[in-house]
């Protein structure tokens, strides 16, 4: 038998995944089981789609007494998910995307847990984040070592069968346990109501993803001779622009690691010099040596609200932090209350890339069918868009482009193309 906190091999971690879907099968031809299922009971992780204080009150009434309580215990005493999306082939990177963020019916993830790993019947996989437990580079460089292991590292056959390990290595396996529920009518009712709050999310979501392949970071380096991100972030103004005709309030995260448990600090990226380029870039009267010149102040502007963000000299969590106190001492604060609501129209993020110290050349040639596009997040007002982006390499970039189906101002393939337009109407200021 295995000892308690030994890792299982790659081949016993498989014959522990085949009898599972060994067992699919007799799970649905069971009468017993389907009983105690109810209408909707398949459908129970929905529940936790729902608003926290909704879900709260359901966790509490129908899920802390007997064999539920030993299901949800053991699901979320568990470190992580896995997700075995066996009706689901992704076509391209916006669908697998959209199914990471949100699955579908059959299959929704427990959201509560703080990553759920998702294996699709095509084999390619994804993760699922909640956002409580760390910050995207967290869970990057843990996906990013995942996937370079599995690159470098031939454990697997031309099947897709896991290589017998060495016979002094061999693991004895107990086999999985079958989570069982017992669903009461009004429970069933609960889950009924979470799959239509669940179904209205899910379908407002407008969520792309772009490989733009044609150039990258490279040539923002050598040709440009600007930060890549501030050179992003003044194109997501530009595409703003074009499309709304105004400039609004930008979030975009910076990392404070430098600081034992640092999480993230705000970089406020609209800036008067960022708006006074973007106009600039709309005048028909401005030279492109002028444009030049206002491009480089807006990236010296953004470089030095980034190294402040990143050095705890950011405002945000200050502001926030001065907003729970006076909240927890009864105090009121007209300021603060006004400021901490405007909204986050636009909410941007730049997800690390290479952090392993011994990882392929990501610009070799022989990998670029392997590069991770990264993640992204749904918008966090819904009358905006959620753009995260990734430098895989020198010579791309992906754009994780999100916004609300609902909202008549938002179309996420329309901002995707006024990206790429601003992209290349920025670099050929310098041809």
């Amino acid at each position: 038998m295995i000892k308690k906190n030994q890792p299982l091999s790659s081949k016993a971690l498989e014959t522990q995944l085949q009898w599972i879907l060994d067992d699919i099968e007799r799970a649905e031809n069971e009468k017993t089981e389907k009983n105690d299922l109810g209408n909707y009971g398949k459908y129970i992780a929905t529940l936790t789609s729902l608003e926290r204080d909704k879900w709260a009150t359901i966790r509490k009434k129908h899920l802390l007494t007997g064999v539920n309580n030993e299901t949800r215990n053991a699901i979320e005493r568990a470190i992580f998910c896995i997700n075995l999306v066996l009706n689901e082939e992704p076509e391209d990177l916006s669908h697998r995307a959209k199914l990471a963020i949100h699955s579908n019916l059959d299959n929704c993830y427990w959201f509560d847990k703080c990553f759920n790993v998702i294996v699709y019947k095509n084999g390619r996989c994804s993760i699922n984040c909640e956002h409580s437990l760390c910050d995207a580079p967290a869970y990057a460089h843990m996906w990013e070592y995942v996937l370079t292991k599995d690159v470098l590292e031939t454990t697997f056959d031309y099947d897709g069968m896991v290589f017998p390990p060495n016979k002094s290595f061999v693991q004895a396996c107990t086999k999985p346990t079958r989570l069982r529920w017992k669903i009461s009518e009004e429970l069933d009712n609960e889950i009924k109501n979470s799959i239509d709050f669940y179904k209205t999310l899910t379908e407002d979501l407008d969520l792309i993803v772009i490989d733009h392949n044609s150039w990258g970071k490279g040539d923002i380096k050598k040709k440009v001779k600007i930060s890549p991100d501030a050179f992003v972030q003044a194109a997501i103004q530009m595409a703003f622009y074009k499309e709304q005709g105004k400039f609004v309030q930008t979030y975009e995260a910076s990392m404070t690691r430098l600081y034992l448990n640092g999480r993230t600090e705000t970089v406020r990226s609209c800036t008067p010099q960022m708006a006074d380029f973007v106009k600039s870039m709309n005048d028909p009267k401005c030279t492109n040596a002028e444009r030049i010149e206002k491009l480089n102040k807006m990236e010296m502007t953004h470089t030095n609200l980034y190294k402040d963000a990143m050095n705890g000299k950011g405002i945000d969590r200050h502001l926030f932090a001065l907003y729970v106190v006076c909240k927890g001492l009864g105090h009121e604060n007209k300021f603060l209350e006004n400021i901490l609501t405007i909204p986050w129209v636009l909410s941007t993020s730049q997800t690390p890339h290479t952090q392993q110290t011994a990882v392929p050349d990501p610009n070799w040639k022989s990998f670029d069918n392997k590069l991770c596009a990264g993640g992204g997040f749904c918008c966090v007002s819904d009358e905006g868009y959620g753009c995260a982006y990734l430098f895989p390499n020198d010579h791309r970039i992906f754009f994780h482009i999100s916004s609300k189906k609902s909202c008549p101002q938002t179309d996420s393939r329309r901002f995707a193309k006024h990206i790429y337009q601003s992209l290349d109407e920025i670099k050929d200021l310098f041809i």
